[in-house]
């Protein structure tokens, strides 16, 4: 069985992973596994987060496009199979870090003894209790201390984050890492291993308008023609979460620094800035209001009008690169590797052999997240070529594109694949 892990000490709202964990009881329901997850998930009723005005748990048709999963009710919570980890676990290492957030920053970064034993002795427990071994836990959030333990009883830790092509614009895809989706070494090992089976026999590989007509909706099959708009500004600057956990235990470098460094290196004119929709604490850069993007708009088309997209670790970096713009990540991420690092720097794009790998490979449909049968498969370590044509049926099986147009030469497909959806150039 594969179980799902929920941990978190972020403090900008209680419970920050509602969706995740969620999403975790449905998974749990459906193959009668078993989940970890900190203990305001497993004590807090759902009718509380519904009467808190958490959409998470009562908005079906959000729930639907953005996450997958049927909601859950109050009964859900009493589960057998859902374990909890207790708050006052991680008192003392609070007490010892000066607080929570420190002390949340040293999770993300090394193992703690305390965590691990826990870990390592509930693995034990589940199996017994569930009669069932672990052949894997789901986690959205690189947690050394389950890692560690994990790695003791040889068990796999999958690595997910939610693809940087995504909702409302892009079918839902989500990243799928066996290490680490802001760190680690998967993205360069699987692209070399890649670039080897291509060798020995070639792979199809898709024009970055053809990728966009793989994974664009169809209602935003339009946007395929942002690759030929020409940019307004020299660089694009898009912004994260104000304040991040994930970011500042590897470096003190933020946003305000790096807008900073933008404006003195291209000029405030030369600049556009779009920031993050759903940052929870509503940042305000009043120096910067005249370079701010004051248009409603989908983040392809700010991108188009940017020669070079610039983030800390945004995964825009390689929507960028769809669109034949450069872009600049400046810390470890599934950007970062086709990317510029310097913020005074260049930026860099990718070529249409690498966006296909990235985009049919690395990327998986978020549908096959919690499919227990790929999970199974993905373990097998299949090759990259059998990951990459599996992914692609399944899109063009969702699109009803034709099958055949797969093995097409590279920019032979394209008007094909936009007329069986309905969309003409």
């Amino acid at each position: 069985m594969f179980v799902p892990f929920v941990f978190s000490m972020s403090t900008f709202v209680d419970a920050p992973y509602l969706w995740w964990f969620c999403k975790g009881l449905d998974f749990i329901k459906r193959n009668n596994s078993a989940m970890i997850a900190q203990e305001i998930y497993c004590t807090t009723p759902i009718s509380e987060f519904a009467a808190k005005g958490r959409r998470e748990v009562f908005d079906q048709a959000l729930v639907d496009s953005s996450w997958g999963y049927k909601l859950p009710k109050n009964r859900d919570i009493q589960s057998k199979r859902l374990y909890s980890i207790p708050d006052h676990l991680l008192d003392e290492l609070i007490r010892e870090q000066g607080g929570i957030t420190n002390c949340f920053c040293y999770l993300l970064s090394q193992s703690y003894p305390l965590f691990e034993d826990f870990l390592y002795n509930l693995m034990s427990r589940i199996e017994l209790e569930c009669g069932e071994k672990i052949e894997g836990f789901i986690t959205l959030m690189h947690c050394p201390s389950l890692s560690a333990a994990a790695k003791r009883r040889n068990i796999p830790v999958i690595h997910f984050e939610m693809g940087c092509w995504r909702e409302p614009t892009y079918l839902q895809t989500a990243f799928w890492d066996l290490e680490s989706t802001t760190g680690g070494t998967t993205l360069e090992k699987r692209w070399k291993k890649f670039c080897q089976e291509n060798e020995q026999r070639q792979i199809s590989i898709f024009s970055k308008q053809e990728c966009l007509a793989t994974l664009l909706k169809k209602e935003n099959l339009r946007y395929i023609t942002l690759c030929d708009q020409k940019p307004k500004k020299k660089i694009g600057v898009i912004l994260g979460y104000a304040t991040y956990e994930l970011f500042s235990y590897k470096t003190h470098l933020n946003d305000a620094e790096m807008l900073y460094r933008v404006k003195k290196a291209y000029g405030l004119e030369h600049m556009l800035i779009r920031k993050h929709p759903g940052d929870p604490y509503g940042a305000q850069y009043p120096i910067y209001t005249a370079a701010m993007d004051q248009v409603r708009r989908s983040t392809p088309e700010f991108i188009a009008d940017c020669e070079t997209i610039i983030s800390l670790l945004s995964g825009s970096g390689m929507e960028a690169m769809l669109y034949d713009r450069k872009a600049i990540t400046l810390l470890p991420s599934p950007s970062y590797l086709a990317s510029g690092h310097e913020i005074e720097g260049k930026g860099l794009c990718a070529g249409e052999d690498f966006i296909s790998f990235f985009a049919f490979c690395y990327l998986i449909p978020l549908e096959y997240l919690m499919d227990v049968e790929y999970l199974r498969w993905r373990l097998t370590n299949p090759s990259e070529r059998e990951i990459y044509y599996k992914h692609i049926k399944f899109y063009f099986d969702k699109k009803k594109i034709p099958k055949e147009l797969i093995i097409q030469e590279t920019g032979s497909r394209l008007s094909r694949m936009l007329s069986v959806q309905g969309y003409q150039q």
